[in-house]
């Protein structure tokens, strides 16, 4: 991360670099400096420091925060890849052994057996359901 610029420092080290500038274009054009003249250019030279010093700051911000961010995506990647494992692990196998609880209730007669077999199922449907959803919305961000 990036330092912000320290204020005073920034508006010393423009404005004598700007005003060293309009000297330099003064005594190029050959003018002689006038005191309204003076005040115009360091008025102006004020306000380009100011302008200068929140252009410099506004981008150590924005440098700032997408270091931040870049940070936060990582370790976001890495969680969603850890959880993608897991899920890849746990859920066929979950539903693998729910649908054979589900068959085997189903093969035996019986209403409480009907009533569980479904439940079974759908349990192994939801399981199935969880992993391909999981695998489109929980998807890394590059």
């Amino acid at each position: 991360m990036l330092d912000y610029p320290d204020p005073e420092q920034h508006l010393v080290d423009y404005v004598t670099r700007s005003m060293q500038r309009y000297v330099d274009g003064l005594q190029q054009a050959g003018l002689q400096p006038t005191e309204t003249l003076l005040q115009a250019l360091l008025q102006r030279t004020l306000e380009e420091a100011q302008a200068d010093y929140l252009r410099k700051a506004s981008q150590v911000h924005t440098h700032n925060i997408q270091v931040i961010l870049s940070d936060h995506t990582r370790r976001m990647n890495d969680l969603k890849r850890s959880g993608a494992r897991l899920r890849l692990q746990t859920c066929p196998l979950l539903a693998l052994g729910f649908g054979l609880l589900a068959w085997y209730s189903l093969s035996q007669p019986g209403s409480a057996n009907l009533v569980m077999g479904l439940c079974y199922a759908a349990t192994a449907l939801a399981l199935l359901v969880i992993l391909i959803l999981g695998a489109i919305f929980d998807r890394p961000q590059s």
